[in-house]
């Protein structure tokens, strides 16, 4: 007998485990998208600028958000993949400060942009976004997805925002130093 011969689909499947995925980078956004989000408006504007899927039914979110209130914010959220509200976990609008903006040739306007997903330990299951040192989201518990969709699709830069006129107001956004890790670094989150 001599032993059978298996396709590396089948090995992959069998032994395919989620892990831990932790993600460090500076980001500058275009400078003029706070005008942008203050003429759409608190109800429309979004810019996603991360995220990650399980498809077919579940992502999480990072996005700058608006609110007539406070200007710009960052929100974080997970959802069913069909822009449906919110359905888990949402930091709601979080104030994180001035989030300053500067044209790309000049040296202010960086953030720092950390995130952290472990959805292999169910009940204590963590998603940690944090924006310039201050924690958006910091949540431990079941997250939803976890029916053995594996996060596969990560959108490590993204860029996608509400519908308006490009031609009138493009825009951008620039990453730099972008670290991937299987695990968060000693110096994660401010750690030292």
């Amino acid at each position: 007998d001599q032993p059978r011969s298996r396709g590396l689909g089948d090995v992959y499947k069998r032994q395919l485990v989620e892990p831990v995925f932790y993600q460090r980078q500076w980001i500058k956004f275009s400078p003029d998208t706070r005008t942008r989000a203050a003429a759409i408006g608190e109800r429309d504007f979004y810019q996603i600028f991360w995220e990650m899927k399980a498809e077919p039914d579940y992502r999480l979110r990072v996005q700058l958000s608006y609110s007539d209130a406070i200007g710009l914010v960052i929100r974080a959220h997970d959802d069913v993949l069909s822009n449906a509200e919110p359905v888990h976990v949402d930091s709601g609008p979080v104030p994180v400060g001035t989030i300053e903006m500067a044209p790309e040739d000049i040296a202010l306007g960086w953030h720092l942009f950390e995130v952290w997903v472990g959805r292999t330990r169910g009940d204590e299951s963590r998603w940690r976004v944090r924006f310039n040192g201050i924690d958006v989201l910091d949540y431990t518990g079941t997250l939803m997805g976890e029916s053995g969709n594996i996060m596969g699709t990560a959108m490590l830069v993204q860029l996608y925002s509400d519908v308006t006129d490009l031609q009138a107001s493009p825009f951008y956004q620039l990453v730099d130093d972008m670290e991937i890790w299987d695990a968060p670094p000693l110096d994660a989150f401010g750690a030292r």
